[in-house]
């Protein structure tokens, strides 16, 4: 069997693996990134990062890494929705470039495209990175290692430190042991990309409820956009298996809270949608001796507030603090990490919870709470605390504001 040796081993080469390798390879750490797939391939994943997640690209230095993979930026958030008419949707635009220091607005970009560049900056400052690793193995405790298959034959890597970085579904954490908590699926849904969607400004997201779905389009270069559609749970194969796509863009063509100008008449779904149960999970403590989770290996935010990239950018900047910062890594290199990653959670489950409540209450009653909510949101900023996290991120706001009270207040019938 092969064996090498690095500092810091990192299992996935997604999108927080990546973040942490730049981090530590440009530190000049000896590192190894092990990754399953052989080359990235489009599957419904976040492609989206809030102002607050700009802000963490920028402090982590990796903004124009990560803009170079179909990077847009959408300054424009428009309300549409079955609680206003298109062109008074328009008119109340929330200007995102000026909410948070730092940030230009939301970026819409390219999953895999991000996962590529940052493994190529990995691997130019130095990073090993081993490409179609399977049946990983992970050892914890004062020798931690990492051994798997490659095409060369069977490998291990000594190292300090094992990262697992490897997915919602990460093999390192059920080796590890370490507990997974869960909300439950609060809605289902179907991510998509499109092309020909010509009637939509690049510079515009939106996020609404019509009728008996939530969508999000986070629009792209050259017509393309990222598409989800969030339903009821008690329908969970709504738009699963055979013309899910299509019959996605379909429902999507006949909503009619969206202009005129804009159509999905003549949009078209590429390959590769899937649907997802939508809940917030997570690890209250993500670290044993010798190793440590970041990204959804550690738990993930409810997609439907939009925050796992952002999620995964703030674990590998704390994570890689940590390393750089003791070099002895000791028994609680991580538990600041831990720390403040269990309250950034809690926090984030409850801004989830109140977006499900206001945009996936698709009764008679969630109705007028939605129109109720949104006529309070441009009377007084304010009102809209309780989901604002989502945008600003989650400590930048009071505690109060993650309070079930303050999401009744924020949905209260007039």
């Amino acid at each position: 069997m092969d064996e090498t040796t690095a500092e810091v081993a990192i299992v996935g080469g997604g999108f927080a693996g990546g973040a942490l390798a730049v981090r530590l390879a440009r530190a000049g750490l000896s590192v190894t990134v092990l990754e399953q797939s052989a080359e990235y391939r489009d599957r419904v994943r976040g492609e989206y990062m809030p102002p607050w997640g700009c802000a963490e690209l920028n402090r982590s230095g990796l903004l124009d890494v990560v803009l170079r993979a179909e990077g847009t930026m959408a300054a424009r958030s428009v309300p549409y929705g079955d609680s206003m008419a298109p062109d008074v949707a328009e008119a109340a635009a929330l200007d995102t470039s000026v909410l948070v220091p730092g940030a230009a607005g939301m970026l819409n970009l390219s999953h895999p495209g991000a996962c590529r560049e940052l493994m190529d900056v990995a691997s130019s400052a130095g990073a090993e990175v081993v490409r179609g690793v399977r049946r990983v193995q992970v050892t914890a405790g004062p020798q931690p290692a990492v051994s798997y298959e490659h095409d060369l034959g069977e490998r291990i890597v000594h190292a300090r430190m094992v990262v697992g970085a490897d997915g919602r579904n990460s093999t390192v954490r059920r080796q590890l042991g370490i507990p997974l908590a869960a909300t439950g699926p609060r809605t289902f849904a179907v991510g998509l990309l499109v092309d020909g969607l010509t009637g939509w400004p690049a510079s515009t997201n939106s996020i609404g409820t019509c009728e008996d779905v939530v969508f999000a389009v986070f629009p792209r270069r050259n017509s393309c956009a990222r598409i989800y559609l969030f339903w009821d749970p008690r329908a969970p194969r709504r738009f699963a298996g055979s013309g899910a796509g299509d019959r996605a863009v379909q429902r999507l063509a006949t909503l009619t809270c969206f202009p005129d100008a804009v159509t999905f008449q003549h949009a078209r779904p590429r390959p590769g949608w899937a649907s997802f149960p939508m809940e917030d999970t997570w690890s209250e403590t993500p670290y044993v001796p010798g190793a440590v989770l970041i990204g959804d290996a550690a738990g993930c935010s409810d997609p439907i507030a939009g925050q796992g990239l952002t999620v995964a950018i703030r674990d590998a900047r704390l994570v890689g603090d940590a390393l750089l910062g003791e070099r002895s890594r000791g028994p609680g290199t991580f538990e600041p990490y831990a720390v403040e990653r269990a309250e950034r959670m809690r926090r984030l489950r409850a801004t989830a919870e109140a977006i499900t409540r206001l945009r996936a209450d698709f009764t008679p009653d969630g109705r007028r709470r939605r129109t109720a909510a949104l006529a309070r949101f441009a009377a007084d900023p304010r009102a809209r605390l309780p989901i604002a996290a989502a945008l600003i991120g989650p400590d930048a706001l009071p505690p109060e504001a993650f309070t079930r009270a303050a999401a009744d207040r924020m949905l209260a019938l007039p």
